[in-house]
């Protein structure tokens, strides 16, 4: 164990594979979000803390502060007159052939 501590490694976005939004047609499914070069490392889990900004897929509606720590998320589209939000986060890492 004492050896990795010595260990290097470092990840870095893909400039090339830039940030991609979660859309309403990937709802309930697995959906690329970002590119990772990982070197002397492997990612095992998501967090999706932090404040996110989403978008009303029928009205355009735009969320500017949407915080996601408790993974999940609701309000109301005064646009649609309906409530919003985002349930069940689930994610998974998947190595680039």
């Amino acid at each position: 164990m004492e050896g990795l501590c010595k260990r290097e490694s470092s990840a870095k976005f893909e400039v090339a594979n830039p940030v991609q939004p979660y859309t309403a047609e990937s709802s309930g499914q697995f959906a690329p979000l970002v590119t990772v070069d990982c070197r002397g490392l492997e990612f095992i889990n998501f967090d999706p803390r932090g404040v996110w900004t989403c978008k009303g897929a029928e009205s355009g509606t735009i969320f500017p502060e949407v915080p996601l720590d408790e993974r999940e998320w609701t309000d109301y589209d005064e646009k649609k007159a309906c409530p919003v939000g985002i349930m069940e986060i689930e994610s998974k890492w998947v190595r680039a052939p």
